[in-house]
């Protein structure tokens, strides 16, 4: 797999998604794999070439976009702390006032005022779905924050990941360059840059690894969270229908 704008433009229109957004005109709201991902047949000298060459220029861009992404996600990643006090601040409140009706109820019990006792039960049924949402939302809002830092661990290793095929680039040139020298030392320092090409090589190939996992992982995450307002969405419609 390589680095392309691809990979980061598949970051940052999740985080559009998972925020309820359409996707950017143009954009891919997945990361698809395409032919690039399927290696070309082997050079006659049998090896193959496990990491596409390409400009420095297209590399520093795509680090560049790693960047936007990592600035979008910590942005989230923010907001979704945020609601998450917020909703579990909420709860607390809903339980005490759950608490005073029981409270209320036992009073009225006690004074056999039935009436007022049935309306209280009432009110405490009600708030009691209106607690259950709450707690949906917390859980959404848990899944909101896992997925967030998820997201922001992917943009790192989207940087990393460049910044690991620019390295090989340029390792690349230096080889190249020493190609075209002749004498005892040239072959000595073409021999050392190639063990360092090679190195390069499985560091680039190391940290796209990483990359893929990260983006499993984020996409994992955006399942559960997707699955959690799901979930909301049900409690909703209980406390619209019933109360």
């Amino acid at each position: 797999m390589r680095l392309t704008a691809r990979t980061t433009g598949w970051l940052l229109a999740a985080l559009a998604l998972a925020a309820g957004a359409a996707p950017r005109s143009g954009g891919a709201s997945t990361y698809l794999p395409t032919s690039s991902e399927v290696l070309p047949d082997e050079h006659v000298d049998g090896f193959l070439v496990l990491v596409e060459a390409r400009s420095e220029e297209a590399i520093r861009r795509d680090i560049l976009d790693a960047g936007v992404a990592a600035e979008a996600a910590a942005e989230a990643l923010a907001e979704a702390r945020d609601q998450d006090a917020r909703t579990r601040a909420r709860i607390d409140l809903k339980k005490a006032d759950i608490a005073r009706i029981k409270a209320q109820v036992k009073v009225a019990e006690t004074e056999d005022a039935a009436a007022e006792k049935k309306d209280l039960e009432t009110r405490k049924k009600a708030e009691e779905r209106n607690l259950k949402l709450l707690e949906r939302k917390r859980d959404l809002r848990q899944a909101e924050l896992d997925w967030a830092e998820a997201a922001r661990d992917a943009a790192a290793a989207e940087r990393r990941a460049g910044e690991a095929e620019l390295e090989l680039a340029q390792r690349r040139e230096a080889h190249r360059l020493l190609l075209e020298t002749t004498g005892d030392e040239a072959l000595k320092r073409l021999a050392r840059a190639e063990d360092d090409l090679r190195a390069a090589e499985k560091h680039a190939l190391e940290r796209f690894r990483d990359r893929a996992a990260k983006i499993a992982r984020t996409t994992e995450r955006s399942k559960t969270l997707f699955e959690k307002r799901l979930k909301v969405l049900d409690a909703q419609r209980e406390v619209r229908k019933r109360n």
